[in-house]
């Protein structure tokens, strides 16, 4: 996985308000690329062209490579959160049917004593329900933060064993940059380990148990959302995509205004030496800009996806409400519709937190 990529977005098409004169000649170290690596045997600070970057970026799948010996460490509380995901889910397998069965008994006559005894069992089974979400949670974060941790120390060892060429001269990397990607950027990588490994597994066998109960209790009716399901899986894919490069324009343009402020900070005497604070002040303004520009696309985004999958999933419902009184004909109980629709809004919530975490 890539952690660094150091080309800023106006990388060889300067917006217009940076082309300034200053009123003496002013060094500004080149960005140029960096992508941090994570071999097992191999350094983990490497230098890349456009064209590598390129090739890395069609092959955005096996970039998840590197990360492997790092998760491979961490390979006890990774056990241990899907264990707890696997309690979870079968506890989820059995209040789906137990809410159709509570649902029935409170038609009257009124059973109190069933009722007290779907209420116990229903109950018992959400508490585990919801202990295994907090352990699978606690131990995947665990692992993910771990992960990121280890990552950032070898990047920061292999950053001190680099030549002094690499942080001077006119291809030099501007410290701003390195100490973003070790920073802001890590954290982002722990956000996507962390979903990583959520996905593996947890909903992965959330959507196979709800999937099967769905089978149980109505096999028309699951056949019409298997129909229905691939598509928004599809549709996710595709936003999912396009919010993965708006997120790296968005973290491009907040590096390359993270690197400007380290470089211009330290040398603010010279600045107001030669009066250039407008000149720099227009800089700062354009790469602000584009910061903002980069970053309000992402939020955007972000916030569509999930109200597109809200949308489709309602949809749905509502389809699924008016085929059960054409397909059933009067013979598909209510305890079971009840079921059927739990199954189907518990099948789609993991497909619905997919994108807000990319």
């Amino acid at each position: 996985m890539s952690l660094i990529h150091l080309k800023p977005p106006y990388h060889r098409h300067w917006p217009p308000v940076r082309h300034h004169k200053l009123t003496v000649p002013y060094q500004f170290t080149k960005p140029i690329n960096i992508i941090f690596n994570f071999p097992i045997s191999t350094s983990a600070l490497s230098i890349k062209s456009s064209s590598t970057r390129a090739a890395a970026n069609s092959g955005k799948f096996s970039s998840l490579a590197p990360l492997k010996p790092y998760l491979l460490s961490e390979w006890q509380p990774i056990l241990c959160g899907w264990l707890c995901s696997a309690i979870s889910v079968y506890s989820l397998s059995k209040i789906v049917p137990k809410v159709g069965t509570f649902s029935s008994l409170m038609n009257p006559p009124l059973d109190v004593l069933r009722l007290r005894e779907e209420c116990l069992g229903l109950g018992v089974f959400f508490v585990v329900r919801l202990i295994g979400n907090y352990l699978q949670q606690a131990f995947l974060w665990e692992a993910a933060l771990n992960c990121v941790y280890k990552m950032r120390i070898s990047v920061f060892h292999k950053v001190l064993q680099r030549d002094l060429g690499f942080f001077e001269g006119g291809g030099g990397i501007a410290a701003g940059d390195v100490a973003y990607r070790i920073t802001a950027e890590a954290s982002d990588v722990a956000d996507t380990v962390y979903s990583l490994l959520n996905t593996i597994v947890p909903s992965s066998l959330q959507l196979s148990a709800l999937a099967i109960q769905m089978l149980v209790i109505s096999p028309v009716l699951s056949l019409l959302s298997a129909l229905v399901i691939p598509l928004m899986g599809f549709m996710i894919g595709y936003l999912g995509e396009k919010l993965r490069n708006v997120s790296n324009k968005a973290q491009l343009a907040v590096a390359s205004l993270s690197s400007y402020l380290n470089e211009i900070l330290p040398s603010v005497l010279f600045v107001k030496a030669n009066n250039a604070e407008s000149c720099e002040s227009k800089r700062f303004q354009s790469l602000a800009f584009a910061d903002l520009s980069a970053t309000m696309g992402k939020k955007k985004l972000k916030a569509f996806i999930p109200q597109l999958v809200q949308a489709i999933y309602f949809g749905v419902l509502f389809t699924f409400c008016a085929g059960t009184l054409v397909v059933s004909k009067g013979s598909f109980d209510c305890s079971a519709m009840v079921s059927f629709v739990t199954s189907l809004v518990l099948l789609i919530s993991p497909i619905q937190s997919l994108p807000p975490t990319i």
